[in-house]
């Protein structure tokens, strides 16, 4: 079955599975769960006043910056990704394609901490 992203581009399910099953563990748990914002750096430009912050994820080290004005306004956010993060021709994953990367990141859990899940019964 076909979906299509928030840029009508149409990802055929198995390219789907391939892209998840070729992505590291950080970026699905970052895709799915979102960043994990640490501080790492910021700078005072006197002459704009102006802060340039950057903040790093902890688990993939996507880093995030921000431009915040003298009264903290934020002016602007842009990102840096880790080569590999982006899939071109993609764009953002559809309702559809992140149900399947969460199913994915359950499957590694449960073969990686089999002992320590807690299997429900309804």
């Amino acid at each position: 079955m076909a979906r299509k992203s928030s840029h009508l581009k149409v990802v055929k399910e198995a390219d789907v599975d391939i892209i998840i099953a070729n992505m590291s563990k950080s970026f699905m748990e970052c895709r799915d769960w979102g960043h994990s914002w640490r501080a790492y750096t910021v700078g005072v430009d006197r002459r704009n006043n102006i802060f340039e912050q950057t903040l790093r994820c902890s688990r993939c080290y996507t880093h995030r910056l921000r431009t915040i004005s003298g009264s903290g306004n934020l002016i602007k956010t842009r990102y840096q990704y880790k080569d590999g993060y982006l899939i071109p021709g993609w764009g953002r994953m559809s309702r559809d394609d992140k149900a399947i990367l969460r199913l994915a990141i359950i499957r590694e859990m449960m073969m990686t901490h089999g002992r320590e899940i807690e299997v429900i019964e309804a």
